[in-house]
């Protein structure tokens, strides 16, 4: 088979055991005992699997595979069938041209033939295989309206109406004996799953697992690409309510192959299944699925204030289980998003409410440590944490005069500390040298090359108070003058200039020429080759404009031997008692950089101009 189609085919194949990733359970009232199958009699064969798979007899590994695969179904071993099947997929894909499609109308006939608890299952792979053979495909769908009243078997002429249909009838069917599916507990499938460390305990049953894969789909903004004019809207407080108010809501609606209100469904169903569990995890796991799908659709004009509420009132019945240390990272989530909300400058609630989801995460890691809440409370904790600098100076500036530099920062100081000292050193560079090292260097060791080659004119420090509101915050502090020519200047929370410690740097010009540019490509012009650009210089202070300022131009052009752009000397040109000057039209090349002269010499870099360049080094 080609390449692109392993591709998608391995691609699918792992979104499928990803599914599958799950940790043994702890007691759950919900499911009721059910008998489990052996599993002695299918290692030997599996291992041998995974031996040819090694060595790449991946023909010999189907056969085998196909071999298990009879020898389950004869045993009625759900399991194995499964675990099967999904092998058949891997190992196919190998050796067959359109592999995914053939695969999608073999796992068709298995679902029409397979029983339960194995059919519901297959029915769930199926739905996914069709999803990422839509996503693969996309742009195919897009292009192609749907025929009515024509029988069309082939995929490959599917519309999009058709594929979600498709996906949909699918994961209908792999939820459809709900009772039957919440009486089966996960770990009947033990065989195919793989261990993971939270998140088994919620999905006890596997009505669970089905129902939520089911609502990854329904839930995914992509599916909503299709909406007649009556659609499903999420309208009312009581789908912020509690579980059990949001289980009874009586939903009418005339749009009833809306994805969103099948998943609303799905979650009135799982909430209403757990609503009473002596264990809360798999309750506290869909509630919260439920109240950020209300927070997302939910038309209310104070939706984000009930979700947010919501989350409070679920906290703080579960507030002795560890479960709830979930609830309290998504609390300490919606705080950080408010906070980032906040204006420089403006005195509102929002500035210290990242302040308020560090001291709340920090709470719920000491409260219920090594739980998942936890852990993505560590996480949110580093982001908060990050340390921010940044450096803007203005592209040019006045001879021998100060000048302002905007230093944007956050989290410089260190815990405890309201201040902290910024050092910055201004060095005198080289312009050729300059343009020359920008080609070679980036990041890092281009910081490196410009101070090395440079020489240092100035070096101070200043202090910076620091709120503690972990926000950023911005202030402007004054660089000595500095004679005609080219700088970086440079800023960093250590003195010796250290990457841990962070440095900024930007590029600025100094001089007292201004200048302005045109092209001259119009008009009678156009009819003189010799013409090609116009500029006229001046001082950057009066504005009067220079008479005598020569010019030498730099022009760039391509090498073919050394396939590089490469600089080269062009004109020299004079300006007019207007201040302008013209230089003369190359069609091989382009203007690179221009030198003005006018008692001291320094570079101005025109085409493209030298922009307020900045760089962070960690």
């Amino acid at each position: 088979m080609n390449r692109y189609s392993l591709f998608i085919l391995l691609f699918l194949l792992a979104g499928i055991a990803a599914a599958f990733i799950i940790i043994k359970p702890k007691h759950h009232n919900s499911p009721k005992p059910q008998p489990f199958l052996p599993k002695n009699g299918y290692e030997q064969e599996w291992r041998e699997v995974d031996s040819l798979a090694k060595k790449g007899l991946n023909k010999s590994a189907l056969e085998l595979v196909e071999k298990i695969f009879e020898k389950a179904s004869k045993e009625k071993n759900s399991p194995q069938i499964v675990k099967a099947l999904i092998h058949k997929i891997k190992f196919s894909s190998f050796m067959e041209e359109d592999a995914l499609l053939k695969n999608l109308y073999r796992m068709e006939d298995e679902a029409k033939l397979a029983e339960f608890p194995a059919k519901p299952v297959i029915h769930s792979i199926l739905a996914q295989m069709y999803w990422q053979y839509y996503q693969n495909n996309r742009w195919r769908f897009y292009n192609r309206s749907e025929t009515m009243n024509y029988e069309n078997d082939s995929i490959a002429t599917w519309s999009l109406e058709q594929i979600m249909h498709k996906i949909n009838e699918h994961y209908q069917a792999s939820i459809q004996d709900k009772k039957q599916l919440q009486e089966t507990p996960l770990n009947m499938f033990d065989a195919v799953l793989q261990n993971g460390k939270w998140t088994r305990k919620l999905r006890p049953t596997l009505y669970d697992f089905l129902a939520h894969r089911s609502l990854d789909f329904y839930m995914n903004s992509e599916t909503d690409l299709s909406q007649p004019a009556y659609k499903f809207e999420v309208e009312g407080k009581d789908y912020f309510g509690t579980a059990a108010t949001f289980s009874q809501i009586k939903i009418e609606a005339r749009d009833t192959a809306s994805l969103k209100l099948k998943a609303v469904r799905i979650l009135q169903d799982l909430l209403a299944f757990h609503v009473n569990d002596q264990i809360p995890a798999g309750l506290i796991d869909a509630d919260l699925k439920r109240l950020n799908l209300m927070r997302a659709y939910s038309v209310e004009p104070e939706k984000d204030r009930l979700y947010f509420d919501a989350l409070n009132q679920l906290e703080k019945r579960f507030q002795s289980d560890t479960a709830s240390a979930e609830v309290s990272y998504e609390i300490a989530l919606w705080l950080s998003q408010k906070g980032q909300n906040y204006q420089k400058g403006s005195e509102n609630a929002d500035r210290l409410k990242i302040k308020e989801a560090y001291d709340k995460c920090k709470a719920t890691i000491q409260k219920f440590p090594g739980t998942f809440g936890a852990a993505n409370c560590e996480s949110l904790i580093s982001q908060i944490e990050q340390r921010s600098l940044n450096l803007t100076v203005e592209r040019v500036n006045v001879v021998n005069k100060p000048f302002r530099a905007l230093l944007t920062y956050k989290n410089v100081a260190n815990e405890g500390q309201k201040e902290a000292p910024l050092y910055i050193r201004v060095a005198k560079m080289d312009y050729e040298d300059y343009k020359r090292s920008r080609r070679k260097f980036y990041g890092e060791e281009l910081y490196n090359y410009l101070i090395k080659n440079s020489k240092q004119t100035d070096a101070f420090s200043i202090t910076v108070p620091d709120e503690g509101d972990f926000q950023s915050h911005s202030l402007e502090f004054k660089i000595p003058g500095q004679k005609p020519g080219l700088y970086i200047i440079s800023a960093s929370s250590g003195p010796d200039f250290k990457s841990d410690d962070g440095i900024v740097f930007a590029i600025t010009s100094v001089s007292n020429i201004a200048y302005i540019s045109r092209n001259t490509d119009h008009g009678e012009a156009r009819l003189n080759d010799k013409v090609g650009q116009e500029f006229f210089v001046a001082d950057r202070e009066s504005g009067e404009p220079l008479k005598g300022v020569s010019a030498q131009i730099w022009e760039e052009y391509y090498d073919y031997r050394s396939r590089e752009y490469e600089l080269g000397k062009g004109g020299k040109y004079s300006s007019d008692k207007k201040g302008a000057l013209r230089s003369k039209k190359n069609p091989t090349t382009r203007i690179s950089s221009l030198n003005f002269k006018r008692e001291m010499t320094f570079s101005t870099r025109i085409i493209p101009s030298i922009p307020t360049i900045t760089g962070m080094i960690k």
